[in-house]
């Protein structure tokens, strides 16, 4: 039978192959998910395993790889708690990837490989999906080649991190460092608008002062560093 530490092991011993990744560390999370990370200039990459018990023992059954940049998470950070907004520094992440192979996905979180086959599959899976993921995306520019491609419309849907608005001031925040105005006057106003409309609306109405503020606050931090 499979046991946890073995998979985690194979993943460590996978990603620390990799040119990467410096000093690999691990984490075992209250949920009992695992994370393999590696900081290196302000940048932390993390893959995040989910586990559950199989026919072949506990297996992963879910991967996420997510990427954190501290510049801007300690921005963002500040103007959330400044206006009363959720965030947590220790869960953030800058941006989280999507599943592009999903066939392989599908092969390597099914429950059912034993840890040698699954540790084939996995570095298959991070030589084609997760390493070039993190490379694209490990700089401002890099990350503003691939939001700023986006409308305000698609913003929520890009797997920016933190709760809305945290997400969308992000962008607003790499869209500025990147020097992109129409973007940034853009996002801006199109958070702006959806501020308004919630104001309307009872529900979310008691937390547009903090939204409002949070913007503003955002605004006034990256003008001044013009």
């Amino acid at each position: 039978m499979n046991d946890k530490k073995s998979f985690i092991a194979a993943i460590i011993d996978s990603v620390g192959k990799q040119d990467l990744f410096m000093d690999v560390k691990t984490k075992v999370l209250d949920s009992g998910e695992s994370l393999v990370f590696s900081e290196t200039n302000e940048i932390l990459y993390t893959v995040q395993t989910r586990f559950q018990l199989s026919d072949v023992g506990m297996a992963p059954t879910g991967i996420e790889y997510w990427l954190r940049v501290y510049a801007i998470e300690r921005l963002v950070e500040a103007v959330a708690k400044q206006n009363g907004l959720k965030y947590n520094f220790d869960l953030q992440h800058t941006i989280v990837s999507p599943i592009r192979n999903k066939e392989l996905y599908k092969k390597i979180t099914s429950g059912t490989l034993e840890v040698s086959l699954f540790k084939e599959s996995f570095e298959g899976f991070l030589s084609e999906e997760i390493v070039p993921f993190f490379k694209n995306r490990n700089s401002i520019d890099g990350l503003g080649e691939f939001i700023l491609k986006h409308d305000f419309s698609n913003i929520i849907n890009l797997g920016i991190g933190g709760e809305y608005p945290v997400n969308v001031l992000k962008a607003i925040t790499i869209a500025k460092w990147c020097d992109n105005e129409a973007r940034y006057q853009e996002y801006t106003t199109g958070l702006q608008s959806w501020i308004d409309e919630d104001r309307k609306n009872p529900k979310y109405a008691k937390m547009c002062d903090s939204y409002q503020g949070s913007l503003n606050d955002l605004k006034k931090k990256l003008e001044n560093q013009a």
